[in-house]
């Protein structure tokens, strides 16, 4: 009998083999040490046994066609399902990448590797398989030892305040000890990186010799003053407990003003507004702002000066009112595209590395046309909120022009798209302008 059989795993992770492009499962073992395999398709009913890794009785006729990639793309898919268990903190789609300009570089070509979406429910279980179940509510999360504590043995974990003010507190002992020497301390939270079931990623920064570098990390479930006390009085028991003395002499938190941000979000909004009303609308934002933020009218001046009555960047240049709902959001993509490689790279890059990240993006490129040509299908696919986001702009539009809606309502629609802008900015501040040696 023969044992020529290519070994594999399911797409949950159990053990399969793989006989003349058929793949198969195993059901069941029978006491004579032999086993029963079958078909890894739920509706094909061929099966066949194995005696020691060899097969002793060939299997049936399968109904269906056989597996459509080669030995090559599936050891390729079977990597990348494996280095997602291994490497937790790399995004699965960047696992995927790397594993593609590889294996285009070997084989020439990578026409043949399914797009990412083939792979992604398959890679995304496999990781989750490696951590802890995810927890439903506050009090599910129960922190295993392995997360609690460093590789070296330190603590990690230095505060977790239970439910309803659940508050988790990381930091390393070092840490500590270095934020112990900073007397200037800033602070902020993010809410697009909070962990599921809080409400933000709050963070404590240290200005050192050489700059400003987050020390400690706090997961919150919300933002009351009694959650803030918490976490401070948490913080700096543990720092007495453990003979570290803490002594800012000046902190600074972040200061969110509802009113600043709806104004922003209107500034913000004004290459959607109709372009006759443009200059009436920058009037009101500006006074409301001047109202609120006293050093902003040099910025208010320099955008006047610049983009309502400059000649360089009149407003219908910028203004997009007529546009809406006719073309497509190619700046949004190419906005999407600048900001992917902003967070993969530092700011101002000497040329040698930007020549080889250039380098990189078109061998990307070239892989993401060729599958697109090959399978016939766009590597790439707009999300159903930004889908969204254009039909509820196209109503607001034509409800405007029907006159079913008055301008301070379509300013209040756009907004729902423009706060986007301001999240972003307060979550990607790094505006570094210092240059990087090579």
């Amino acid at each position: 009998m023969e044992s020529n059989i290519e070994w594999t795993h399911t797409n949950r992770g159990a053990r399969a083999f793989i006989y003349k492009n058929q793949k198969y499962r195993k059901r069941c073992s029978n006491k004579d040490g032999s086993e029963i395999w079958v078909c890894c398709k739920k509706s094909c009913g061929a099966s066949t046994v194995l005696l020691n890794g060899i097969i002793k009785r060939y299997p049936q006729e399968h109904p269906h066609d056989e597996l459509q990639h080669s030995s090559e793309v599936r050891n390729l898919l079977q990597n990348i399902c494996t280095e997602t268990k291994k490497d937790l903190l790399t995004p699965v789609t960047e696992i995927y990448r790397q594993n593609l300009v590889q294996y285009k570089r070997k084989k020439g070509t990578a026409e043949d590797v399914p797009i990412f979406n083939y792979i992604r429910s398959t890679a995304y279980r496999r990781r989750s398989s490696v951590l802890p179940p995810i927890p439903k509510t506050l009090e599910d999360i129960i922190i295993p030892d392995d997360l609690k504590f460093l590789e070296n043995g330190d603590p990690f974990l230095i505060f977790d305040n239970p439910a309803p003010n659940r508050i988790i507190t990381l930091c390393s002992p070092q840490a500590l000890i270095e934020l112990s020497k900073c007397f200037y301390w800033l602070a902020d939270g993010t809410f697009r990186s909070a962990p599921q079931k809080f409400v933000q990623s709050y963070s404590i920064h240290g200005r050192t010799e050489w700059g400003i570098h987050p020390f400690i990390h706090i997961a919150m479930c919300g933002r009351k003053q009694e959650q803030y006390e918490l976490l401070f009085q948490g913080l700096f028991n543990y720092a007495n407990r453990n003979n570290i003395k803490l002594q800012p002499i000046s902190f600074a938190s972040s200061f969110q003003d509802r009113d600043v941000k709806r104004e922003l979000a209107n500034l913000f909004g004004l290459p959607l507004i109709p372009l006759q009303y443009v200059f009436t609308v920058f009037e009101k934002i500006a006074s409301q702002l001047l109202l609120k933020i006293t050093d902003i009218e040099t910025l208010l001046q320099y955008f006047s000066n610049t983009y309502l009555y400059g000649s360089k960047f009149p407003p219908p240049r910028w203004n997009h009112f007529s546009s809406i709902g006719f073309t497509h959001r190619t700046n949004n993509a190419l906005e999407g595209y600048h900001r992917s490689i902003n967070a993969r790279n530092a700011p101002h890059p000497n040329i040698w590395k930007y020549i080889l990240l250039k380098r990189e993006l078109d061998e990307q490129t070239l892989i993401s046309v060729s599958q697109e040509i090959k399978q016939k299908r766009s590597t790439k696919h707009q999300r159903k909120r930004y889908r969204d986001h254009d039909n509820r702009l196209i109503e607001a539009k034509e409800l405007l022009i029907n006159k079913q809606i008055d301008l301070l309502e379509y300013q209040r629609r756009i907004r729902s798209l423009t706060y986007g802008y301001i999240k972003y900015h307060e979550e990607n501040d790094d505006d570094s302008d210092v240059d990087n040696d090579v």
